[in-house]
């Protein structure tokens, strides 16, 4: 019998690698609210060219 265990103990995790998985999704989510905002000042400044910006 040889003086290694049975079962690998899992290293524990940094700070950095449980906020990065969460940091990344809300990055994502951003990013695409940001783009439907644009879109739709976008598309209401070419459907109504005349409206004054105040």
């Amino acid at each position: 019998m040889s003086g290694l265990p049975d079962r690998v103990t899992p290293m524990p995790q940094s700070i950095f690698e449980e906020i990065f998985g969460s940091s990344l999704v809300a990055s994502q989510l951003m990013l695409v609210l940001y783009g439907i905002a644009s879109l739709q000042a976008y598309m209401y400044y070419i459907t109504y060219p005349r409206d004054s910006l105040l």
